[in-house]
């Protein structure tokens, strides 16, 4: 399992979100709602961050407000059919 920004973790009933990832360190917040914006921010190693969620959930990502969803494309076939 790879780190990524955003990301939201379970662990019994804190969320833990991934804030900002660099090489070495992570910046999290912990709060009691997944979708609650607000919260302190904690900074850890990656070492103590993974230890922290060990055993916790990554939960799915949300979807983005305002994104647009492609219309399902026809489907593209090897041999044209003739005019």
């Amino acid at each position: 399992m790879r780190l990524q920004q955003n990301q939201v973790w379970q662990s019994g009933e804190q969320f833990i979100r991934i804030v900002r990832l660099e090489r070495k360190a992570v910046q999290y917040k912990v709060t009691q709602e997944s979708a609650t914006l607000a919260g302190p921010h904690a900074y850890a190693t990656k070492k103590d961050f993974c230890r922290l969620i060990k055993g916790a959930t990554l939960l799915p990502p949300a979807p983005r407000i305002g994104a647009v969803v492609p219309a399902h494309a026809p489907a593209v076939t090897d041999n044209p059919s003739p005019s």
